[in-house]
Parts: structure tokens; sequence; C-alpha cells
């Protein structure tokens, strides 16, 4: 008699026969696709890389929520609607849209700051895994240098 975890992989394995590749591996597949032609292109400047700060959507939602940083604070007041319908929900939900951005931005600039100083120092890598640490430790040793 076989046991109980036996027949669960033999189950498993009955699944498994004769299914198509899942959706999310080929979408997987694109993705890296992507990241190739990405890390195919050879950028000089580290301005041709970190651009979110120059795009239109950045300085708006930026000026957007250091204006309600600033504004007093209203008494709550029953609301009719959707919550989508509030400012501020669309304010909050702009914002968490922008840190993914900028986290994707930081990766970006790690990976070019990497790129370019491994050659110095191939060590660092190792040594320092934060990218904003690892860009700090690089200006402060770009600086102690030149």
């Amino acid at each position: 008699m076989a046991t109980l975890a036996e027949s669960f992989l033999a189950d498993l394995d009955d699944l498994s026969d004769g299914e198509e590749e899942p959706e999310e591996a080929q979408v997987d597949e694109d993705k890296m696709d992507d990241l190739d032609d990405i890390e195919a292109l050879n950028y000089d400047s580290l301005e041709a890389v970190a651009n979110l700060i120059k795009t239109p959507r950045y300085n708006r939602v930026v000026a957007a929520a250091t204006a309600g940083l600033t504004t007093e604070v209203q008494p709550e007041v029953a609301r009719l609607g959707a919550v989508d319908d509030n400012p501020e929900y669309k304010l909050i939900v702009e914002c968490n849209q922008l840190a993914v951005d900028i986290d994707n931005e930081i990766a970006v600039v790690h990976n070019f700051i990497r790129d370019k100083y491994r050659l110095k120092f191939p060590e660092l890598e190792s040594l320092v895994m934060h990218p904003v640490d690892y860009a700090r430790v690089v200006k402060a040793i770009g600086k102690r240098d030149g």
C-alpha cells in the first residue's frame, strides 16, 4: 500500500501530464527578454539612465504631496460616493505608484554605477549590498581619489 506522500506525488504527476506551459512562465520569459533588451543598451552618462526626476508626472505628484502636507487638516466630513472619487485617495495611489517607480529607478542607477565601478573595485559589490549605500561608498571613494 502506498503512503500518503507517495499517493500525493502520484496525483501531482497525473495533473501535470499533458499540460501546456503555464501563462506565468511565458510572462516571465517575456520579462526576461525585455530585461535583456534593457541590459543591451549602453549608456555613458548617469543622466541618460536616471530620468524619473525629469518627468512631469514626478514633479506633479511631488508638488501635490507637498501641498497636501502643508494644508490644514479639515475635520472629517461624511463623504458620499466611492472612495475612488476622493482626491486624497487618488493622490495616495499616485504616490504609491511613484514609490514603485523610484524603487525601479534606484535599481537601474545601482546597476549603472555597479557596471561602471566594477572594474576598479570588484569586491565592493559583495561588501556593500544595499544600492543606496553602494552609491554613497562609490561617491566617497571618488571624492577621496579625485
